[in-house]
């Protein structure tokens, strides 16, 4: 009897249920009860006044909804978010009332979401179902069927069969037959269609009702396979178009998005005009403004000047021109007339060209003069430097300020040469590192006899190395010397002294290079000068002397690459024998200076743009630099291509303004592709200098400025528009 009374001291009056207990803050167990008073009937609607102690339960549990209050009120049983009666009610620590599914997506990316009614945040473990003594008065409420109007209990709404005449608002809620019973889920979710249905024009439309709207036309459109989609109401047919919001307006948008918007405004022709879409336009040309209006009527016409700009840049002739005229004209596209464009193309060419069969002849005696000179001096080959080179008469009669120098053909031969000197520098280093390894036993290496012997010996062998290398380039000299004599049919007598001379100087150039020994050619030095070249991706030619292509000679003297070598040089050989560490540096400053001043005048005069006279001043200074280091500290013989460099190139660049580049090979190769280009479409024209001068005049028209303003320019086409 004790545990009896003990059990109903701990349960609700109004649930039934067992009070929960909780742990205070002092560590106690205690119960969330209250003594059950006699006016709280008003409230609960509960009669407490006859209950038997021992028998009915003195207490109840503290979670007391605060919406709760008499069952005839419909109001405190609507869920706070769909504003229909509860389905699977439940409340949150505030107590407002919400159905189950209303409440369950508002916690798939979150753990705490704000009270819809007082924004209190609410964890989704603090949410529970509500007590029994609620759903006994939730399921007594008094509910209308909203199609037949017939007023049930809520608990008996599952029974119901409609009996109204209006099939097309039949509530799925009522069942067609008694025997059907719908799931508590079924009921809400027509609830909810049904005041979907019912919901007043002149209210605002729900979020729900937006994403109910926007699923079922995006499934009529895809069912349709159109942009169109047809909803029947009533017997009538309400055709509905699918318009894109416009993000930015047609004047900043692409191309392709303004095509799309003009398919799509067609689409709307189409179906407002039932299919006279060309009628419906006309009709709309007559609506647009008056300024319009003219602007279609008035003709189009081409800007001065661009059909002469079209004519010379796609090469056309005049025939088809005139053939292009009438094209246009049939379109309505007006142009100047042929007469009009002869007089513009005289206008840009005015007197700047003219033809004439002239003979290569010219007035500058310079060549001549240096010629008498060398002749006078006795036709020494060996003082032929004093005299410009000029050992007999020019072939040709061009004037030397006429004939541009080359450029890219004096920076091959000077790189060569110095590296071919640095590269024997090296091969020096190599065999100097073989004799000094074989004396490891000995301390100080410069001190020893057998260094000094070694070192006189390696010298002897480069001074004879060099005096052969230098009667090899008088032998090949000399050699197209004779070429030349042969060529001008001179007296077989004058030749015989040549012949002697070459005979003398091979017999010499034999017997120094049997008395030089071999240096070898693969030592570790200069291999890494090899390797080092490989890891900035330059290679040497296997044939013409194993020389460098242009690319490759810009490659090196950069800055960087020549200090790359320098130091891969200092490396190798300092590793391999520390006792030449000081004239391993020594080598490696003198060179290291040599490529950089020669890359300094490499990168200026081989510029294609247009040199000021600062800039020619500032190549002029680097110059003459390079030229006076490379004559103090290297005793070998000046190619002609340096006496080039050293005197006719700045003169050239300060009297034509332009670099090497432009005037040199790559510059005339592309000349010579355009010219090429412009003389394929020229025909009917039998004299050659004719051809020659209408190809010139469409270069220069082509070339002028007016011409180039004229012409559109690409427009890059973007990603956005793709």
């Amino acid at each position: 009897m004790e545990d009896h009374l003990a059990n109903i001291q701990l349960l609700c009056r109004l649930c039934g249920e067992r009070i929960r207990p909780y742990k205070s803050n002092n560590g106690k167990i205690e119960y969330r009860k209250s003594k059950i008073k006699e006016n709280q009937n008003k409230i609960t609607g509960l009669d407490v006044s006859l209950d038997v102690e021992g028998v009915h339960p003195p207490y109840m549990c503290r979670f007391l909804p605060s919406s709760f209050v008499s069952s005839n009120s419909m109001n405190s049983f609507k869920c706070n978010i769909c504003k229909l009666l509860c389905q699977c009610p439940v409340v949150p620590p505030c107590q407002h009332i919400t159905c189950k599914t209303c409440v369950q997506p508002l916690y798939e990316d979150t753990d705490t979401v704000q009270c819809c009614v007082c924004n209190i945040p609410v964890h989704f473990s603090s949410i529970t179902a509500v007590q029994l003594i609620f759903a006994q008065c939730y399921l007594s409420l008094n509910v209308t069927c909203k199609c037949c109007r017939t007023v049930v209990e809520c608990k008996d709404a599952s029974t119901h069969v409609c009996v109204s005449d209006h099939d097309y608002l039949a509530s799925p809620t009522c069942s067609t037959s008694p025997h059907i019973m719908p799931t508590p889920t079924d009921l809400h979710n027509n609830n909810l269609i049904q005041g979907i249905l019912h919901h007043p024009p002149n209210q605002p439309v729900t979020q729900l009702m937006e994403e109910l709207g926007h699923h079922i036309i995006k499934a009529k459109i895809e069912s349709s396979k159109k942009r169109t989609a047809d909803f029947t109401f009533k017997g009538k047919t309400l055709q509905t178009i699918i318009i894109p919001k416009a993000r930015v307006d047609s004047s900043l948008a692409g191309q392709r998005t303004v095509r799309n918007r003009t398919k799509l405004v067609e689409v709307v022709r189409d179906v407002v005009s039932g299919g006279e879409s060309m009628f419906q336009m006309t009709d709309e040309v007559r609506r647009l403004p008056e300024e319009l209006k003219q602007l279609l009527r008035k003709p189009i016409k081409l800007p001065t000047g661009d059909l002469l700009s079209l004519k010379t840049n796609l090469g056309l002739t005049w025939t088809r021109n005139r053939e292009l005229k009438r094209w246009l004209t049939k379109y309505g596209i007006q142009t100047e007339c042929e007469a009009k464009m002869r007089t513009q193309q005289d206008t840009i060419i005015s007197n700047n060209i003219n033809s004439e069969y002239l003979p290569m002849i010219h007035k500058d005696k310079t060549l001549e003069i240096d010629n008498a000179k060398y002749i006078a001096d006795g036709e020494r080959i060996t003082r032929a430097k004093l005299f410009n080179n000029v050992i007999s008469k020019p072939l040709f009669a061009v004037p030397i300020t006429q004939v541009a120098p080359p450029g890219l053909h004096i920076s091959l031969g000077l790189f060569l040469k110095h590296y071919n000197s640095l590269e024997a520098a090296c091969q020096l280093l190599d065999f100097k590192i073989g004799s000094l390894i074989a004396l490891n036993s000995i301390e100080d290496l410069h001190a020893t006899p057998q260094f000094t012997k070694h070192v006189g010996v390696l010298r002897d062998i480069q001074e004879k190395t060099l005096k052969a290398d230098e009667l090899a380039h008088e032998i090949e000299a000399l050699k197209d010397y004779l070429n030349v004599f042969l060529i001008l049919g001179e007296d077989a007598n004058q030749l015989t002294p040549l012949f002697n001379e070459i005979h003398q100087k091979t017999e010499q150039e034999q017997q120094l290079a049997s008395k030089s020994l071999k240096l070898p050619k693969n030592g570790p030095v200069t291999t890494s000068i090899e390797n080092t070249l490989q890891s900035i991706k330059v290679k040497r030619q296997a044939y013409h002397g194993r020389s460098f292509v242009g690319n490759h000679v810009h490659k090196c003297v950069k800055p960087e690459n020549i200090k790359k070598i320098m130091s891969q040089i200092e490396a190798t050989a300092v590793e391999l024998c520390p006792a030449i560490t000081e004239d391993v540096y020594a080598l490696t400053l003198k060179y290291g200076s040599l490529f950089t001043k020669f890359g300094q005048c490499h990168r200026s005069y081989n510029l294609a743009s247009f040199f000021t006279e600062d800039m020619v001043s500032v190549l002029e200074n680097n110059i003459k630099d390079y030229i006076k280091y490379f004559r103090e500290n290297f005793q070998e013989t000046e190619p002609p291509k340096m006496h080039i460099l050293e005197h006719h190139v700045c003169e050239w660049i300060r009297m034509w303004g332009f670099g090497l580049g432009f005037h040199g090979e790559q510059g005339g190769e592309s000349a010579h592709s355009q010219l090429n280009t412009i003389k394929r479409d020229i025909r009917g024209i039998p004299d050659d200098l004719k051809v020659l001068e209408s190809v010139i005049k469409q270069h220069w028209v082509k070339t002028s400025p007016q011409m180039l303003a004229a012409k559109p320019e690409k427009k890059k086409r973007s990603f956005k528009d793709a």
